[in-house]
């Protein structure tokens, strides 16, 4: 049985990336995953577990989750994750319409579906904004409310990303390349996480001709944030 840590989230990757890894290259059927230890999993964990059991269905394996607390495991299942994951759970109650706090994990694989997401994902973000108002006055110049202004940035932003991944991943190859998204408001300490990930072709490949050609995918990351770095033009500067 593989163990889970206590914490599943962007901060504990160095922990997670490992058993994941170990997970992908377990060829039995079923897998159990002790989740005992387990008490938070943010944006990042979710879309990270969601992608690795997608992965697993493609060759008819699953994740069977052992020992999950009970209120974490309602809360997964409020945010989709379970369902991604084959695990069984009955909701107790309805579901209340928190768009303006949260986004459940969702799955992209069509380029159809991006602005529609990218749409929901930046309402998740602009709904608890500090000048989020929705009487507020437009702007004179603009025509927009400051709330609508961030928003429309957002999408902007959430569409190229999207569209990206899916695109460069079915570019190199990857024809089933999918991306998983959510997103959640935490009122305790006032900050809202968002998580992105995809199965596709990753930065290593797409600047493997880039001019300073990257040795490692760590490497490939580093130089993806540099300005004006880009695989659609030979040398990817000025």
């Amino acid at each position: 049985m593989i163990n889970l840590p206590t914490y599943i989230s962007v901060r504990s990757l160095n922990l997670v990336l490992p058993i994941v890894q170990s997970i992908q290259t377990n060829e039995s059927k079923l897998i159990d995953i002790n989740a005992k230890k387990v008490t938070f999993i943010d944006p990042v964990g979710m879309c990270l577990l969601a992608s690795l059991c997608g992965e697993l269905k493609k060759s008819n394996r699953e994740l069977k989750l052992h020992c999950l607390n009970t209120n974490l495991e309602s809360y997964l299942s409020r945010m989709d994750l379970l369902s991604q994951c084959g695990h069984n759970y009955n909701e107790k109650h309805d579901r209340l319409d928190r768009s303006d706090s949260l986004l459940e994990v969702k799955c992209i694989s069509e380029q159809s579906d991006v602005d529609s997401f990218s749409r929901r994902m930046s309402r998740s973000i602009v709904g608890k904004a500090p000048n989020f108002d929705e009487n507020s006055s437009p702007d004179p110049m603009t025509g927009k409310k400051p709330h609508e202004q961030l928003e429309s940035n957002l999408i902007y932003l959430f569409n190229e990303l999207l569209e990206n991944a899916l695109t460069h991943g079915k570019k190199y190859g990857y024809r089933e390349c999918k991306v998983h998204i959510a997103s959640q408001y935490y009122p305790k300490n006032d900050r809202l996480k968002i998580g992105i990930v995809d199965n596709g072709c990753g930065f290593y490949k797409t600047l493997e001709k880039h001019q300073q050609a990257p040795n490692s995918d760590f490497e490939a990351i580093k130089l993806a944030l540099k300005p004006y770095t880009s695989c659609n033009r030979g040398h990817g500067s000025k």
